[in-house]
């Protein structure tokens, strides 16, 4: 078990809601694909991460899609796997035959919703698609000009249709006027700067106040004016230094105490956060992600490099700063008085920040070729992603 990596990647309804995960498997960093026997050594992988990570850490509430190879569809009856929320895959490359239509009719039987992965059309897949609940397509195919014909012939199966591997807002807004149901991809990460060129009044407030928190000559009397002069801000700041979190002895009300137990390091971490989830028109999994990324980044940077753990929380936070501002990175860097090491971490992927966020990024995408870091083992990487998937659960209500 010492090398099982897993990571999420969400998937979304037509409101960009939080629908479920894909759960991403690697044995290490050595590819998976590297060992001989791949079916026998994806099904361990799968069961042990399951015994290790535990399916409710990982994705809570929503629903788990879970690729499983052709000997574990056909040789593991029952699956210990709950029905309620897993969608079990089935992997476009699996041979279609008797065998693996009887194993999708007794998982169908057992209460599984199945999904048919990466799907291509051919008379041999009616059988799977009569069973079928959910078909997905890559956007390779969705931008054939043939893509409403196919669409079309597979809703005669009353199955619905996820878009996969979408990566930018315009292939998002394809897939919906295509009719289709869920979304996942990395369009997340991506900003949507194609509708326009000047900056919404929201996102400039939001740059605007990122950049007060961040000046370095910015002490506590002017935290104290920054925040105070927003009603909405000072209430959560009270809040959140009065949770549960801090197990304070006795209420906080005044708006410089909570400034001055918080510290200034700690308040810029908080109004970060609190600016992000301010923004209206972005997935709340967005801003989850970056919260999993900050924490991570922090957690690394304590074991690796402990006077950087700042700065790494900051970048792993701000990673996303293009998607949620709808502006190219380097242009928002511009406008935030931020230390030179983030904006090289941002910008480049270089110094210890910049080596700590790639390897957040590398875990999130099961990209083992990402994780360099010789310091740690894949124990302690893999509890530290945890750590953060929990931390983000416990504090997300709080910002």
């Amino acid at each position: 078990m010492e090398n099982v990596f897993v990571a999420r990647q969400p998937i979304f309804r037509r409101d960009l809601s939080l629908y479920g995960y894909e759960l991403l498997f690697r044995s290490g960093v050595s590819n998976a694909a590297n060992i001989g026997d791949g079916d026998s050594a994806t099904s361990e992988v799968i069961m042990n991460t399951f015994t290790v990570f535990g399916l409710d850490d990982l994705v809570g509430e929503a629903t788990a899609f879970i690729n499983l190879t052709r000997r574990f569809l056909v040789e593991t009856s029952p699956l210990p796997l709950p029905t309620r929320q897993t969608v079990i895959e089935i992997l476009e490359d699996i041979r279609i035959d008797d065998e693996l239509i009887a194993a999708v009719e007794r998982l169908k039987a057992d209460g599984y919703t199945i999904a048919l992965d990466d799907f291509h059309y051919t008379p041999d897949s009616d059988p799977l698609l009569h069973m079928a609940d959910i078909v997905k397509l890559e956007m390779s195919t969705l931008n054939s000009p043939d893509a409403q014909n196919l669409i079309d012939r597979l809703r005669q199966f009353d199955v619905k249709i996820l878009a996969e591997k979408i990566e930018d807002y315009g292939q998002l807004e394809r897939c919906r006027s295509l009719g289709c149901d869920y979304f996942q991809g990395f369009f997340l990460s991506r900003p949507d700067i194609s509708a326009t060129t000047a900056i919404p009044t929201e996102r400039l407030a939001i740059m605007e106040l990122l950049a007060k928190m961040h000046d370095p000559k910015a002490d506590i009397a002017d935290m104290e004016t920054v925040i105070g002069r927003d009603l909405s801000l000072s209430y959560k700041l009270l809040r959140y230094i009065n949770s549960a979190f801090y197990r304070r002895a006795f209420e906080i009300r005044a708006l410089r105490q909570a400034i001055m137990m918080l510290g200034m390091k700690e308040l810029r971490r908080w109004g970060s956060i609190v600016s992000l989830c301010n923004i209206s028109d972005k997935p709340d999994e967005l801003v989850n992600l970056l919260l999993i990324r900050a924490k991570m980044a922090d957690l690394l940077a304590k074991d690796m490099f402990p006077d950087e753990a700042d700065a790494c929380f900051i970048a792993g936070l701000f990673s996303g700063l293009d998607a949620m501002l709808d502006r190219p990175m380097e242009e928002i860097l511009q406008r935030l008085p931020l230390a030179d090491e983030i904006k090289e971490a941002l910008l480049h992927r270089s110094g210890p920040a910049g080596q700590v966020l790639t390897a957040v990024l590398g875990y999130e995408e099961a990209d083992p070729s990402g994780l360099h870091l010789p310091q740690l083992t894949a124990e302690q990487v893999r509890q530290h992603y945890l750590a953060a998937v929990h931390w983000q659960q416990q504090h997300r209500t709080l910002f």
